[in-house]
This record gives C-alpha cells, structure tokens and sequence, in this order.
C-alpha cells in the first residue's frame, strides 16, 4: 500500500526517474516474495527432506 502512495506522488511531483527506481525495486520485491511463498509452500507439503535441525542423517 505504501509503494503505491509512493509511486503517485513521486508521479504527481514530477520525479519520473525516482518513480521508475521505486517500481524496479517493487518488481525485485515482488518476486522475492513470490519465490520464498512458494518455498515455504514445498517446505510445508513436503517437509524439510529428512534432515533434523538442518542436519542430514548420518551415511548421506
């Protein structure tokens, strides 16, 4: 919500390349996001892989 106020000011303002700025971080933001729900997401149906606290069995 924030970046959205951010961005139609910055436009309003006239500061067309701080408003691009703020938009390539929200896509990077954005995908951060994305990627690391989908890894919490494999990590809850699959569970961690068979490691304890990180650490595999011993043999591996």
């Amino acid at each position: 919500m924030l970046l959205t106020i951010i961005q139609a000011s910055l436009i309003k303002s006239d500061w067309r390349k701080h408003h691009r700025a703020v938009g390539y971080f929200s896509l990077t933001l954005a995908a951060t996001l994305v990627l690391s729900g989908l890894w919490v997401i494999q990590t809850m149906l699959f569970g961690d892989g068979g490691t304890v606290d990180g650490i595999p069995p011993a043999g591996d």
